[in-house]
């Protein structure tokens, strides 16, 4: 179940992030209890005393820093070059392969807006024409896309609250069984303990009718001693 959830929310992400919509959706996470294997797993933040570090491992942590230094180095000198290009691709460095389907956006001549339509030609009307068309079709494409992702993004969010409904429901069932369970143990060592408790008494008797027996003869021994 808790794999399905996690698969579930990483379409939603997906989808939110096309949509551009900013949303936390909550990511299930199991406990360390609940987790088998975590007993077998170190934390950093369990780790109390400073990590010792060898040599060769300072060695490639100054090298990874001293690349990084000259990578950020490099950027700052590109800086200008750099704002150009994403003042070029509208303020993202996207490419029309990476753009989804609602970023995509038609090329618009620049003619188009500077000549009003009355001093166009036929052939400039035709071709302001199509592009008006073919940015309507985009236009709608987009739309009927964008209400599928909505629609696909509200039956997962309904699936992921069924899937939470169901583990919960099956956590609340185990949790009964295990009360059940823990029940029926604990009257079996109830009556492994009365029974126990049993045999003590029963040891106990008997040495109390011995010793019983002992001092009853004893008692009759010196009765007969004193009679003769």
């Amino acid at each position: 179940v808790m794999d399905q959830i996690k698969e579930k929310v990483a379409r939603m992400k997906a989808i939110l992030g096309e949509l551009q919509i900013t949303e936390e959706v909550p990511e299930p996470e199991l406990e360390d209890v609940e987790d088998a294997d975590a007993v077998l797993a170190v934390k950093d933040r369990e780790i109390k005393v400073e990590k010792w570090i060898s040599p060769e491992e300072q060695a490639a942590i100054d090298e990874a820093k001293h690349k990084e230094e000259e990578r950020l180095r490099k950027q700052r000198e590109n800086d200008a070059g750099q704002r150009a290009l994403n003042q070029m691709m509208g303020g993202t460095l996207k490419t029309k392969k990476d753009l989804s389907a609602l970023e995509i956006t038609l090329d618009k001549e620049p003619w188009m807006d500077e000549i009003p339509e009355e001093e166009m030609t036929e052939v400039q009307l035709a071709a302001l024409q199509e592009f008006q068309a073919k940015e309507k079709a985009l236009a709608e494409e987009q739309d009927k896309y964008r209400k599928q992702l909505d629609a696909e993004l509200k039956r997962l969010k309904s699936e992921v609250q069924d899937l939470f409904q169901q583990f919960e429901t099956v956590l609340k069932e185990l949790h009964h069984q295990r009360f059940s369970h823990d029940a029926k143990f604990f009257c079996q060592e109830l009556y492994c303990v009365r029974l126990q408790l049993a045999l003590l008494q029963s040891v106990e008797d008997g040495l109390v009718l011995m010793q019983s027996t002992k001092e009853l003869e004893d008692a009759r021994a010196k009765l007969a001693d004193a009679e003769a």
